[in-house]
This record gives structure tokens, C-alpha cells and sequence, in this order.
């Protein structure tokens, strides 16, 4: 017979092995229980183990979520290195089997009695050996027969069991029916089936009592450690049956919660479920891809599909950013790259696995139930929109333009606006599905679409007929990627629906159907209630279908991208459209605030305000203004101008033209809504339509203003014009001031040029009061009138815009709404300065408006106020914070322009410059002039001027010579508002040099 070996062990039979084998196990058993020192004493019993060296890995290299090499790893069977090192002979130098036996029996002389290799005592058993095993084991039990089944004998008990077992094995297999037995903890298939065992490594027991004995004392993961490990080594020797049953021991061990002896408010104050637990997300995907992987080879198709389709779900730990995660505790950036994702692994397993189920078993697969574990639809996020509402756009931009209607159409009528919220008969509507990827791999859908049920329908799982949905094909949704996937559909008769789930075939291999219901509100209105966890029932989208009534479709004809220079005016044309049943006899358009747009439609036909701006001879007009920061009202189209009929018939069109003013340069959008109804006794409906456009700059205007030093004007406008394009020429139309109390003039006779790219143009005005109450004047060969509808409408707008956002800055405290009953939109002594400019060659032309210039003398006109408001005696508030806003607003108030002050006289030396004079012939008068004025235009000036006819030294300012004054030296005048005074004097010169006018006054 040939000789066997197994683990460097010579044995004749089979059965030999296993008792081996169980002898190990009780010995990791005392290695792990019990103390440390007896591990020492038991490696002596311990028969010579003699392996292959294998490189050692780590067990979380399979177990974790590290991403093997390959994409799928069905194919590719991995495995744990040996969990202990090979062991050796004894250090006396006797070969390890010969002392096991010897010290087995206790009989020196037998255990080292040898015949052709054997022990002796193998190959001569009797039933005398098997009664003595028999005894000695039921010894072991003790004296008393009244144990508990889960009693556990002592260490040294099992281990003397297990010896006993061993010897006695060889020849009488019923030992295996000791009662004792139950207490070694050993499989009875192991010991039943010692074929399968005789490959193995006798560590891979070790491990697996070790394992036993830690789940019983509580250690469930370093149980399920040593499982791990007995079952690695048995898929390496290609045990696969029970390597799949220790892996699925492992698996039961990490999802047991952990005992948590915590309040019962504690779950209920963090929102969790106590039976919510989700197992070590650490380990158990690991696990779950071997059992895979194991079932996928065996056969077991379907089960390795569920364990792969269990695999792609989201991990509930929290997602840090590449950026933080490569962060370590001590602030130091991790030198090991981040790990890659596992989830593209698994989702190619569970993609070769499922075509193969599919291919194999036919129809099976309709009946294994199978369901997506990830969500990949936001039922919360969900929306359905119609066609009046708009794609683009904030919903606060939308409800603020409807706030404004309401309060425009207030003082007018009672009738409402009624908000979109219906769809009509064979119309579409939208159902936005707001898709997110939650795993980190590419996912392909197809077949999108919604379930639409009828709600006059008792089936819950009936579809309506009479409704079209879209099926949306192909979608990718990258790692982490969220979109918004809007599915049409249309319904053909008016109907009550509401759209229950959406379907999709996950990788367009496995449907997958989700819910779109959100949980209802937690209730809290009875005691019970609010003792218990109680919701309100599911919320559902529900859409109403009704009969096409009044529908107003509105586009821009050109709906390429714009791009604006800033300040240009910009024609677009509005194409609307009624679909609906029901003539519209009443349009309005409604614009924001912001938005500067003018609807350009001649209600007189008396003049075609689509040409050029008229050129007219005059060099000034009078501009008329409400002066009042309140935005512009709704603009009411006369469809009887824009389509000659009073009202707009189902399915006629009409155009609306309008001018769009790029005021600021940046990315806007122009959000318009248009209000209409049927007679004048119905309520309105609203459609809606946006629009992108981005604005550059082209030209950049400064203005700035100073006292002028001649008699002929007040003060002095310096206008600065930039072209910063970089290729176009800009020529400049015209360039206009506006003031309510100021006329302005070059100061000399210049002609606006085309100012080429990065070059700067200068222009001076001189600014005088003017008795009229509204001026305007322009320094252009022809005149671009302010009375264009168009312009007027753009200067007014324009205006309110930057004084609104100059107040809001100035006043944070007072409320917006509120501007307009407490600030007026000109400032009487402001002058605004308009440039017209156009680009000839492209046919563009716009202009710019620049405020913020004041000029003459203010005189704190609330000073008054600011002081009563603070020394008035005010209830104390015990709130803090409503002092400190009421020092706010009375500091802004005295900060502001309307309560400035200024000296309001100014004065001016004139004098020749040089005096040619013979000293010789003694000193000599030069005159000088003093004009004085008052550059206030409401108040008279006190003044008292003098003059100064011996100066100390110390009084010098500067290394010019003092002046000395002669004849009258004192002048006492009153200033009349903007009054010039000129005051003649006599400088005595008794020597040559450079004199210091100013410092004798």
C-alpha cells in the first residue's frame, strides 16, 4: 500500500489524519482561551507541520473595499496567505510524531516501538483501547449527569478528549456518538468526511475553534476574523462548500448589531431605528463579492447575482471630498494616493453574472424578484411643469414678478391672477426627474419613464390609456453625477392623474421601477401624536388635465446666444401664440426692476419710434421726470396697433418688438411675464419667457467735477471716455448733461472723433445755474433728442437704477420697499452726464449713463431732524438690538448727501503774472482783483474780506515773499444765492520777487 503523507505526518489511514487534526483544534483552543504559558507546554503535543512557504497579504486586502486589478474578478480566484508560519520539530532533537505518541500513552517504550515506519500502537488497536477512550471520556464529563447542553468542559478536559478520540477512532467510529462530544466543537461533517479534510492545513481549525470559542465569549469580529481565515485557506485548497459556509458564518457575525444599552429617546431624538443597522460596512462587502464569486463558479447563478446586485448600493458613511480626505489627523497630507472605488468591480461581476443568468435560465430571472438596492431617482426633488411656465429662471424671480402684478392690479380691480398649475387636453407637460448617481462608476439607464394611474382607478397598479409618456433611452450618468431628466407626456381627455412610480432598466439589463411618494408630514396634533412616530400619508404628484382654455405660448425669434457691448440697444423680436380655446383681449407685459427694456410699439402713429433717434436742431430740451424711485408699472400692448384686431383669436400670432438696453456688463438674464385674460370681468392668466445674453464693456466713462476759477462758469465737468475694445474704433455721437438746476457748455469749441482702440478722449464743460427748472445740453454737431421714447425711458430707468442701488448702499437699515416714499430719484443739484456712442461699421450704437456728480454748496438740510430724533424722548426697549439699528439709521441719515455741508463762498486772485519795474525809482501798485462767490443756490453768504498790509514772518506759508496790502484793507459783503463779487485792492512791491497773493487775505 503506498504511503500517504500529509503535513509531514506518515499515517496509514485516513482516519488518522482527522484525529490530527482534532487534536490541533482543542490545541488553538487553549492557545486562545486560556493563558499563554500553556500554549508552550501544548506545542510539544502538536504533530510537525511541514508547508509550502506562501507570500503573506493581508486579510483586508480581500475583505476591504481596495479594488483588485482586474474589472471583473468572477474568472480570477484569490486567497489569504497562511495565518501561522510552518512548525517544527522539537528542540530534543526526537522526531515530533514519535514524541506525540509516546507522550499519548505515557508508555515510553510504545510510543517509540516502530515497525516499517509506524507507530506500533496504530497498527495493533483492540476494542480494549476503545472501551478505555469510552471510560475516560465520560470521566471527563464529571459525576454529576445533570449539565446543561451548553455546558463547556475545561480546557484540559477537551484537550484530553480529543486525544482519546484520536486513538480510538482508528477501529470504532461509534466514539463519534460520545455525548462529550458536542463539547469539542467540531463539525461532525469534518469528521464524517476525512477526505476532504486530509489536504487541508491544520492551522485552518485552529482558526476555526479559536473562532467558536470567540463568538461565545462575545468577540463577534475577531470571530468572524478567524471564519475569514478558515475560509480563505479552504477556497485555496479548492474547498469550496465549506469555505462558502464559514464565509457565511463570517457574514451573520458582522451584520449582528452590536448591544447598545442606550435611552429609548435617544433613537427617537436622532430620527433612527433601532433595527436599522446595516452590519460592518468595512468588511461585509468584502465578504458578499467572495460568496459571490463562489456561487458564480459552483453554478448557483442566481445566487451570485444577488450578492452581486446587493453589492451596488451607496455606503451610508459620509462622502468626503478628494480634497479633505487626503487630509490626515495632524493636518499633514497623506503620502498614499486615495483608493479607487470597488463599485466598478462589482458592477461588472454583477453584469457577466446577470447576461449569463439570462442567457441559461430562460424566464427565471422575471421570478427571482430581483431589485436595484440604490435609488437613483430624488422623489423629493421631482417637479412637473407646463407649458406656461418657464425652463430657465428662479422660482423668487417668478414670484416676485407676480407679487408685483398683484400689487400693481390692486388699486385697479379685484380679479386674480391664477397661478400655472393645470395642464390642457393634447398639450404637453413635463415631469422633471432629478436622477442621481449614487455610486462612484459610470451607470447607464434605458427606457426611462413614469407611471402614470388615473385616480378614478381602484387598481393601484393600473396605467391610464389615454396619456402618452415619453421613454427616454441611454442615459449615462457619471460617478456621483446628478441631472435633471425632463419625460413628457400628454394626456388626450381631461383627467385627475398622479404619476406613482418611474421605470428604467438599470445597465438596460434589469428593470428596475421606483416609487416617487415622499413621506407626509410628522404629526403632532393629538397626544398620541406626539408620543408616537406618526406620519401623514404618502405625498404623490398629482396633475390636473382640463380643457384647453385660455394658453399663451411666448419665444424670441432669435435665440442664439447674445453678446452685447455695454450701454448697446438691441432689437429682439417676441413671437406669441394662443393655443388655447378662448380669444385674449387684454395683454400686459411685466419686466423686473433691474431689467431695462422698452416695448417699442407707436400707440399715436405719429411717429415710427423704430428709426433712428431724430436729429433735431436745438442744442437743449427739457426733460420731464416724476422724479420717483417706484419701478416702472406693467406696459399694456394695444393688439390693435401690434395685429389690427382688438383681441387675439385661438391659434393666431402676433409679434412684439422691443429695445433691450445692456446697462451693466456681466451675465444677465431677462426674465419677462406676460399677463392676459379674455373680457374685463375674467381673471388673468400669465405666461412666462426668459432669455441669456452676456454684456462686455466697451468704452469706460469717468466724470469728475471742480470750482472753476474764471468768472464765466461755476464749476468745471472733466468727462473722460476709454475705448477699452481691443479692434473696434468707437465714434462717439454725442455726449449730453442733464441737471435739474445746472446748464452746461464746452469750454471750447471741439469735435467729437472716433476714438481708435485703448485710447482715451477728454472733455471739459462749464456748469452754470440755469433759471429754468430742467436743463439739458449736449456737445454734439446734431442733436440725439431726449424725448425718443425709447431714450426717455432708458434715461428714467437708468437713473433709478443707480440711485436705488446708491440708497440700499447708504441706508442698509431701512427697508428697500420703502425707498421710494422717502428718497427722490434726482438730487436738484446732480448732473448726469450721457454718452451716445455707435460702431458704424457693425451698425451697434448705444449710450452710457454716468451720476453721482453734486456740485454747489450744501447746508445740512436734516440737521435738524438727525438732532430732534436723538435728543427725543423714546420708550427703553429691552431689546439692544433695536438701539443699535436706530443709531444706524440716524448715523446714515447725518452721513448722507442730503445732509451735507460745505463752505459755500469761494474766492479767486487775479493779478498779472508779471510786473516789469525800475526799483531804482522807488516801490511801486500792482492791482488785484478778489472775486468771490457763493456757491450756494438757496442760501445768502455773510462775508467779510481782509487784507493784510504787514505780515509777521511767522506767518508765511511758503518761500514767496508776504504781500502788503494798501488802501482799504476790510470788505463787508452779503452773497446773494450764486452771486459773483469782484473786489479790486493795491499790493505795495518794494522789492523785487515772487509774491504770495493769498496770504494777505
Amino acid at each position: 500500500m503506498p504511503r500517504p503523507t500529509t503535513a509531514g505526518l506518515a499515517v496509514p489511514f485516513p482516519a488518522l489524519q482527522v484525529s490530527v487534526f482534532i487534536v490541533t483544534t482543542a490545541t488553538i483552543a487553549s492557545l486562545f482561551i486560556n493563558s499563554p504559558p500553556l500554549w508552550v507546554l501544548l506545542r510539544f503535543f502538536i504533530p510537525p507541520v511541514i508547508d509550502t512557504p506562501e507570500p503573506r497579504s493581508s486579510i483586508s486586502s480581500r475583505f476591504t473595499h481596495n479594488v483588485n486589478a482586474s474589472v471583473s474578478s468572477i474568472t480570477s480566484v484569490t486567497s489569504l496567505s497562511t495565518v501561522g508560519g510552518p512548525m517544527v520539530s522539537s528542540s530534543d532533537g526526537l522526531p515530533s510524531s514519535r514524541q506525540y505518541w509516546r507522550l499519548q500513552t505515557g508508555n515510553y517504550g510504545m510510543g517509540n516501538s516502530r515497525k516499517e515506519g509506524y507507530p506500533t500502537l496504530l497498527l495493533s488497536a483492540s476494542p480494549a483501547l476503545t472501551l478505555h477512550a469510552s471510560h475516560a471520556l465520560l470521566n471527563l464529563r464529571g459525576p454529576s449527569n445533570n449539565q446543561l447542553p451548553s455546558y463547556e468542559a475545561s480546557a484540559h478536559a477537551q484537550f484530553r478528549a480529543l486525544i482519546y478520540a484520536a486513538a480510538a477512532s482508528v477501529r470504532t467510529p461509534s466514539i463519534f456518538s460520545c455525548p462529550l462530544l458536542p463539547l469539542l466543537a467540531c463539525e461532525p461533517s469534518l469528521l464524517a468526511s476525512p477526505q476532504e479534510g486530509q489536504k487541508n492545513h491544520p492551522w485552518l481549525f485552529y482558526t476555526r475553534h479559536a473562532a467558536m470559542l470567540s463568538e461565545r465569549k462575545g468577540a463577534r469580529r475577531r470571530a468572524a476574523l478567524w471564519y475569514l481565515s478558515a475560509a480563505d485557506k479552504l477556497e485555496k485548497t479548492g474547498i469550496k462548500p465549506l469555505a462558502m459556509h464559514f464565509f457565511r458564518k463570517a457574514h451573520d457575525l458582522y451584520q449582528s448589531p452590536p448591544q447598545k444599552d442606550v435611552s429609548p429617546s435617544f433613537w427617537e431624538s436622532e430620527a433612527k431605528n433601532p433595527t436599522d443597522w446595516r452590519g460592518f460596512e468595512a468588511v461585509l462587502p468584502g465578504i458578499e463579492h467572495e460568496l459571490g464569486r463562489l456561487l458564480y463558479t459552483t453554478g448557483d447563478t442566481e445566487g451570485a447575482v444577488r450578492y452581486f446586485l446587493g453589492l451596488l448600493r451607496p455606503s451610508s458613511s459620509p462622502q468626503l471630498p478628494p480634497h479633505v480626505a487626503a487630509i490626515i489627523a495632524n493636518g499633514n497630507v497623506s503620502p498614499s494616493p486615495p483608493q479607487a472605488s470597488t463599485d466598478k468591480v462589482y458592477m461588472e461581476d454583477f453584469r457577466v453574472a446577470f447576461k449569463h443568468f439570462r442567457a441559461t435560465e430562460g424566464d427565471r430571472w422575471k421570478a427571482a424578484n430581483l431589485k436595484l438596492p440604490a435609488t437613483f431617482c430624488r422623489a423629493k426633488q421631482t417637479r412637473v411643469r407646463f407649458p406656461g411656465d418657464a425652463v430657465e429662471g428662479e422660482s423668487t424671480e417668478w414670484d416676485k414678478r407676480e407679487c408685483d402684478w398683484s400689487n400693481f392690479w390692486s388699486s385697479r380691480g379685484k380679479e386674480k391672477l391664477e397661478k400655472s398649475g393645470k395642464a390642457a387636453v393634447d398639450e404637453a407637460f413635463w415631469i422633471d426627474l432629478v436622477l442621481r448617481n449614487p455610486l462612484d462608476v459610470e451607470v447607464t439607464l434605458s427606457g426611462l419613464t413614469v407611471r402614470v394611474k388615473d385616480t378614478s382607478s381602484e387598481d393601484p397598479d393600473s396605467i391610464a390609456e389615454f396619456v402618452e409618456v415619453e421613454v427616454i433611452d441611454d442615459i449615462i450618468l457619471g460617478a456621483r453625477d446628478t441631472r435633471t431628466i425632463p419625460v413628457s407626456a400628454r394626456c388626450t381627455k381631461p383627467a385627475s392623474l398622479v404619476i406613482t412610480h418611474v421605470m428604467y432598466n438599470f445597465l438596460s439589463l434589469l428593470p428596475t421601477v421606483e416609487s416617487l411618494a415622499v413621506r407626509g408630514r410628522r404629526l403632532h396634533d393629538t397626544p398620541h401624536q406626539r408620543q408616537n412616530t406618526i406620519y401623514a400619508p404618502d405625498v404623490l404628484i398629482n396633475v390636473e388635465v382640463e380643457e384647453a382654455g385660455q394658453r399663451l405660448h411666448a419665444h424670441f425669434i432669435d435665440d442664439r446666444h447674445l453678446v452685447l457691448a455695454q450701454g448697446e440697444h438691441k432689437r429682439q423680436q417676441l413671437w406669441l401664440t394662443n393655443s388655447g380655446m378662448r380669444s385674449i383681449g387684454e395683454l400686459w407685459v411685466l419686466a423686473g426692476e433691474d431689467d431695462e427694456i422698452w416695448v417699442d410699439i407707436d400707440q399715436d402713429s405719429t411717429a415710427d419710434s423704430s428709426e433712428p433717434p431724430s436729429i433735431l436742431p436745438s442744442t437743449s430740451e427739457v426733460l420731464h421726470s416724476s422724479n420717483s424711485l417706484a419701478p416702472q408699472i406693467p406696459f399694456l400692448i394695444p393688439l390693435e396697433a401690434v395685429h389690427g384686431s382688438p383681441s387675439l383669436g385661438p391659434g393666431e400670432e402676433v409679434q412684439i418688438p422691443i429695445i433691450l438696453h445692456a446697462a451693466h456688463s456681466s451675465e444677465q438674464g431677462l426674465c419677462i411675464l406676460f399677463v392676459f385674460r379674455e373680457a374685463g370681468a375674467s381673471s388673468f392668466h400669465c405666461a412666462r419667457v426668459t432669455r441669456r445674453y452676456e454684456v462686455r464693456p466697451i468704452i469706460r466713462v469717468a466724470a469728475s467735477s471742480q470750482p472753476s476759477q474764471s468768472s464765466d462758469h461755476s464749476f468745471i465737468i472733466n468727462v473722460e471716455v476709454e475705448n477699452v475694445s481691443s479692434s473696434s474704433n468707437v465714434v462717439l455721437s454725442q455726449i449730453s448733461a442733464l441737471s435739474a438746476v445746472w446748464i452746461c457748455a464746452p469750454l471750447a469749441e471741439t469735435t467729437i472723433d472716433t476714438i481708435p482702440p485703448h485710447q482715451i478722449h477728454r472733455l471739459s464743460l462749464g456748469a452754470n445755474a440755469c433759471a429754468d427748472s430742467s436743463c439739458s445740453s449736449d456737445m454734439g454737431d446734431s442733436m440725439i433728442s431726449v424725448h425718443t421714447p425709447a431714450i426717455r425711458h432708458f434715461i428714467h430707468s437708468g437713473r433709478r437704477n443707480l440711485t436705488a442701488r446708491s440708497t440700499t448702499l447708504a441706508h442698509p437699515d431701512i427697508p428697500p420697499h420703502l425707498h421710494r416714499s422717502i428718497f427722490p430719484l434726482y438730487n436738484p443739484s446732480s448732473v448726469d452726464v450721457l454718452v451716445f456712442w455707435e460702431l458704424p461699421t457693425q451698425g451697434r450704437s448705444g449710450h452710457i449713463l454716468i451720476s453721482g456728480l453734486t456740485l454747489g454748496a450744501h447746508h445740512a438740510a436734516l440737521k435738524e431732524v438727525v438732532e430732534a430724533a436723538e435728543n427725543a424722548k423714546v420708550k427703553r426697549s429691552m431689546y439692544a438690538e433695536t438701539r443699535r439699528e436706530r443709531a444706524a439709521i440716524l448715523e446714515a441719515v447725518r452721513d448722507c448727501e442730503w445732509n451735507a455741508e460745505m463752505d459755500p463762498v469761494g474766492i479767486a486772485v487775479q493779478g498779472d503774472v508779471t510786473i516789469e519795474h525800475d526799483f531804482s525809482k522807488g516801490p511801486c501798485h500792482a492791482p488785484v482783483i478778489f472775486t468771490l462767490r457763493n456757491y450756494s443756490l438757496t442760501h445768502p453768504s455773510r462775508i467779510v474780506l481782509k487784507l493784510s498790509a504787514n505780515l509777521p514772518d511767522s506767518t508765511r506759508t511758503s518761500d514767496l515773499l508776504q504781500p502788503q496790502y494798501t488802501g482799504r484793507l476790510t470788505h463787508r459783503r452779503i452773497l446773494a444765492p450764486s452771486e459773483l463779487l469782484t473786489i479790486p485792492a493795491k499790493l505795495w512791491i518794494t522789492r523785487p520777487g515772487c509774491y504770495a497773493l493769498e496770504d494777505g487775505v
